[in-house]
């Protein structure tokens, strides 16, 4: 049987597969669309942390150009902004991941790594160096900052029987008023600022109010390169020259070259040292002419009984050959100092050193078999902020117990004082 469709009805038929076909296309086109749109986006959501990263870097770059300007106003734009774009690196960074970025540790020293998807935080670290509100982690003692520090100080001890050279002069008790100053300076050589000249002079005066032929003064100075081998480290080398005087008339004076290994990061490994000097004495005090070498490491730690304490290790060894034997001795010690924060702006110092000497004399009536042990005790506390934010007030008690088979060389001492320091 064959139905007869109503007129028209294959037309519509036609219409109808053309209109499919094209609703088809266009849903086809549509989610093509939407899925390229949605690479794009993502591409570009994967190029932003990359974008502001080089932002970034450009703002830090100018804002170490505007330190050069020494204008207070413009760096602290060019600072500000540098912060800024650090800021939308991480944001952006943590809108692409949809997480907390990861902070790697601070390194005040390092260089800015390259981009590797995750933002690094030196840029931050370094920019707040800055700012004076930001409080500085510990540090070497040689900071890759160079410039110019001034110390000075003053102050108070009452001692017993006690002297600064008790080899030379008479063990007495005395109140002593001191004095000290000391200029450090680190200048650049070069342009890629790989080498620097530091010098440093240091004076030290020690008035005796009851014996003032006692009174010590001492005048230093230090000049010499230094070398940046790395990152991390540097060596120096600076000829030195030091003069002494005894109640303010010449005593002896020393002159010699200090070569050292310096690092300029918190590593534990600080210094090692070699010193070659020869002292030369007034006529009455010629057999005490002597070379000296020593060799010396300062190693230090941080946050390791508490936190925020310093812990500094220095093994020495000397030897010292004078004109006469009996002078001539082997110097074997150590000094330990630990510093720990105590309550707001203080901080508690203790120092302990052990050395022993062992003498060769070898000439007619001179025992071989002389042996002297220091020890040393001296724990201090330091208020920062005395007065001005710059200056230190140290209240410090001493304790020395010298041993010795000769018994004009045993004694021990106390001695307390009250210093002042400024620094600059």
């Amino acid at each position: 049987m064959k139905f007869l469709g109503t007129p028209g009805s294959g037309l519509l038929a036609e219409v109808g597969i053309l209109g499919w076909s094209i609703s088809n296309s266009v849903r086809l086109a549509l989610a093509v669309f939407i899925i390229l749109a949605t690479s794009w986006s993502n591409a570009i959501s994967q190029d932003l942390p990359l974008y502001y990263y080089e932002r970034a870097l450009q703002a830090r770059h100018n804002y170490e150009n505007a330190l050069l300007t020494n204008n207070p106003a413009v760096i602290k734009a060019y600072y500000e902004y540098a912060l800024a774009t650090h800021d939308d690196y991480i944001r952006s960074y943590q809108a692409r991941h949809g997480r907390a970025a990861f902070q790697p540790k601070k390194n005040v020293g390092g260089q800015l790594p390259t981009h590797s998807g995750q933002p690094q935080d030196n840029l931050s670290t370094r920019l707040q160096q800055h700012s004076k509100t930001k409080k500085k982690p510990p540090q070497s003692t040689h900071s890759q900052d160079k410039g110019t520090l001034i110390t000075l100080g003053a102050g108070f001890l009452a001692n017993t029987n006690t002297s600064i050279r008790p080899d030379i002069i008479k063990p007495e008790s005395d109140l002593i008023f001191s004095a000290a100053a000391l200029l450090l300076n680190e200048s650049t050589l070069s342009t890629g600022h790989r080498y620097y000249l530091r010098t440093k002079f240091n004076a030290n005066a020690k008035f005796n109010i009851e014996n003032s032929e006692n009174s010590y003064d001492l005048f230093s100075l230090k000049a010499g390169p230094v070398m940046r081998v790395s990152e991390k480290w540097q060596i120096s080398g600076l000829p030195f020259s030091e003069v002494n005087l005894l109640n303010y008339k010449y005593f002896s004076h020393n002159n010699g070259l200090a070569i050292a290994l310096e690092n300029t990061e918190q590593y534990w490994i600080n210094e090692i040292a070699l010193e070659f000097s020869r002292e030369f004495f007034t006529k009455k005090y010629e057999a005490y002419e002597a070379a000296r070498q020593q060799i010396a490491a300062n190693l230090l730690f941080s946050n390791s009984l508490t936190k925020a304490d310093e812990l500094s290790i220095k093994p020495v060894i000397s030897y010292i050959k004078a004109r006469s034997s009996q002078y001539t001795y082997l110097n074997p010690g150590i000094v330990l100092r630990y510093s720990v924060p105590v309550a707001g702006s203080v901080r508690m110092s203790m120092l302990v050193s052990h050395f022993t000497r062992l003498y060769e004399g070898s000439e007619i009536n001179v025992s071989k078999d002389r042996r002297d042990a220091k020890f040393v005790v001296s724990p201090s506390f330091i208020y920062s902020g005395f007065f001005f934010d710059s200056t230190d007030l140290t209240a410090q008690y001493r304790f020395v117990q010298n041993w010795s088979n000769e018994v004009a060389q045993d004694y021990k001492s106390h001695s307390v004082g009250l210093n002042v320091k400024w620094t600059y």
